[in-house]
């Protein structure tokens, strides 16, 4: 009995080793080919630019206000809230739904939002009255103004 040779088993084996590495590489290359097939070819440009310098105006270190808000002030004052909205006072709560429905009227209401800064002495009754009003007047953003949180606490 003739027993095999060490050398040919190894060669045997680099070969299998071999075969999934040269797949592999046609693979790469049929992708590769497959999808450079839809791709449009780039192409440059002409465009002038001026040789002058922009100037860049400074950054602020305040955001501008924001436009089309409605902030909405509840204080209290003896037995009375009052009301300010946007820098106009109103002399009651009844006084300030008539200008809700008002905005509505206008239609104003879906697109601007309401933002309630209510003191610590205002009632919720107050507050809910205020928010009910503004959402019965088609206001769809109502939201609670919020104090920012103090450094170290």
């Amino acid at each position: 009995m003739k027993l095999p040779k060490r050398h040919d088993d190894a060669e045997a084996r680099r070969e299998q080793a071999l075969t999934p590495m040269i797949d592999l590489v046609f693979l790469l290359l049929t992708f590769w080919i497959c999808a450079s097939v839809g791709r449009v070819s780039e192409q440059v440009l002409a465009t002038e630019l001026s040789g002058t310098a922009i100037e860049l105006a400074a950054p602020t270190d305040e955001p501008p206000p924001p436009l089309g808000e409605l902030w909405v002030r509840l204080d209290r004052a003896g037995n009375l809230t009052t009301v300010t909205v946007n820098d106009r006072t109103y002399p009651g709560l009844e006084a300030l739904e008539e200008a809700f429905q008002g905005l509505a009227a206008a239609d104003a209401a879906g697109e601007l939002p309401v933002i309630l800064d209510v003191g610590g002495a205002v009632p919720a009754g107050d507050v809910v009255r205020v928010y009910d009003a503004a959402r019965a007047a088609g206001f769809e953003q109502v939201s609670f103004a919020a104090d920012a949180p103090q450094a170290g606490n």
